[in-house]
């Protein structure tokens, strides 16, 4: 029986006759996973890429703020992200103002908020972090952090994990301005 089996698939492998029906059935597969694949990670691309010009609008709007930031400022902030990136519900959106302290080598926070509980202000821990991550300042040079979260639902699932800052399914982006009009943003309100 296994000679029978070993001497056909022998003939099979040394027949050099082709049809087009055997190629296709074989080939095809492989050649949509590529096509669609490709699709996947273009899509997750596209998101990141988006997210990451709204966090920059954003923050390039905050800078040029002379009045205060209020709660329903920060809101229509938050909008305008959702807007911008064409963010899924569940988005958020951190803003702080940070002061470098020289003798102490670390950032300050004077005032952070979001527009989301399961964010927060930002915690101290980050704050430790963010001396080795932006870049320095004079003491008492101020900084507008701006951070984004936003959920990503692939239109077609891949196996690329962490293309272009996706990961677990959320997409987060940070960015820094100076403040361009004022010595600091102002917070006003709760």
């Amino acid at each position: 029986m296994f000679t029978k089996l070993k001497r056909a698939l022998a003939r099979f492998q040394k027949d050099q006759r082709g049809s087009i029906t055997i190629e296709s059935v074989i080939g095809l597969p492989v050649i949509m996973q590529g096509v669609v694949g490709g699709y996947g990670v273009f899509d997750m691309h596209r998101a990141a890429t988006l997210n990451v010009k709204a966090t920059e609008i954003v923050g390039d709007i905050l800078s040029r703020e002379t009045g205060v930031i209020t709660p329903a400022y920060l809101a229509a902030m938050h909008s305008t992200f959702n807007l911008l990136a064409k963010a899924e519900p569940g988005s958020a959106l951190r803003v702080s103002v940070l002061r470098w302290d020289a003798p102490t080598s670390t950032f300050v926070a004077e005032w952070s908020r979001s527009t989301s509980e399961d964010t927060g202000a930002i915690s101290a821990a980050h704050l430790a972090t963010l001396a080795t991550e932006l870049p320095a300042q004079p003491n008492y040079g101020r900084i507008i952090y701006v951070e984004t979260w936003s959920p990503f639902t692939p239109a077609i699932r891949v196996l690329a994990q962490g293309v272009a800052g996706v990961n677990n399914g959320t997409i987060h982006n940070a960015t820094f301005f100076t403040p361009r009009f004022t010595p600091q943003l102002q917070w006003s309100g709760g």
